[in-house]
């Protein structure tokens, strides 16, 4: 299975309200969809917040880079 890490740079929004302006986050994962996904948790695990809390990033701020993983 071949994995790519993907970089988030903006804005975090708790319930519509911005929480973070300018955030930063990667992570390994093998689509722009379950990358989202491994941002949020993190960022709500980070921050002590509980899992229903509703966390929103702007997907199409995510970016791809060209490392690829193999696992």
């Amino acid at each position: 299975m071949i994995k790519y890490k993907y970089t988030y740079k903006g804005p975090v929004f708790k319930f519509n309200d911005i929480v973070a302006n300018d955030y930063k986050m990667e992570t390994i994962a093998e689509n722009e969809s379950k990358a989202a996904s491994q941002m949020i948790y993190r960022f709500k695990k980070d921050h002590n917040l509980v899992q229903n809390t509703r966390i929103t990033i702007r997907k199409e701020l995510i970016k791809q880079s060209s490392e690829k993983y193999a696992y």
